[in-house]
């Protein structure tokens, strides 16, 4: 997506990822990541903390020269009236919930589009704003964006309730800061056992700070943590690691 994965935090989840993450991490050059409270089973907790949401389109195929503020208002107030109704049949109520808008636009002559956010009440700059945004957009995405026609595909809003806050319920606390045990293991630069402790997740203290190597075990996941990462206790029980030692290639 255009996106340096160097200034992005890595998310480990599933059965097997929080044991690859920080592998994969150096190999991408990533110096930040985030394992879920619940990392094997994080789709099944998404989907019962996820919001309510509607999305509601409507075809334009339209030069975006051509095409005046006071269309795309009366566009977007017809998508805000069909996603209202969703809502409410939802039974949620108009302060239960926020719209956003957005365009598919694309250059005249192209057949694939990119969608781009769009803030309809930024007054009479708002398809001014459009286009640079998505001259940006088609830059980042592809690594050059003229200064072309454009035209609109479709104009979308999504209504979108907040999502449901997950306080980390159920997590046990330990009297001696979660770790249980020693145990020999072969890391990846090297044929020598190393002997590293191992945690317990649930019985992690608040705050609780993990030198690598090391592991981290709870009931759907394990969590390996390698020499030169940190790991750290979020206050929701998110586990953090970061690198703490840089990495040097040859």
């Amino acid at each position: 997506r255009g996106c340096d994965p160097r200034t992005a935090s890595l998310v480990a989840f599933g059965g097997a990822g929080p044991l690859h993450a920080t592998a994969l991490a150096d190999e991408l050059g990533i110096t930040s990541i985030i394992v879920p409270r619940f990392p094997g089973v994080l789709s099944a907790f998404g989907l019962l903390c996820a919001p309510t949401e509607h999305e509601v389109a409507s075809a334009c195929h339209r030069d975006l020269a051509d095409l005046s503020v006071a269309e795309l208002d009366n566009a977007f107030a017809a998508l805000d009236h069909r996603c209202a109704a969703l809502m409410t049949a939802e039974g949620l109520a108009a302060g239960d919930y926020r719209i956003w808008h957005s365009a598919d636009v694309c250059y005249v002559g192209q057949s694939h589009f990119i969608e781009i956010p769009l803030d309809a009440t930024c007054g009479d700059d708002v398809l001014s704003r459009l286009y640079r945004d998505f001259l940006d957009a088609h830059d980042r995405l592809y690594g050059q964006g003229a200064d072309l026609p454009a035209r609109i595909v479709n104009f979308r809003a999504t209504a979108r309730t907040a999502p449901v806050a997950s306080d980390g319920a159920g997590c046990a606390i330990g009297g001696r800061g979660g770790r249980k045990a020693m145990r020999d293991i072969v890391l990846a630069e090297g044929n020598l056992a190393t002997a590293v402790p191992i945690f317990e997740r649930d019985a992690l203290l608040a705050a609780a700070e993990i030198i690598g190597p090391a592991i981290v075990e709870q009931a759907d996941t394990t969590t390996l943590i390698e020499p030169g990462w940190r790991g750290r206790l979020a206050p929701d029980r998110t586990l953090l690691l970061d690198r703490i030692v840089t990495v040097t290639s040859e």
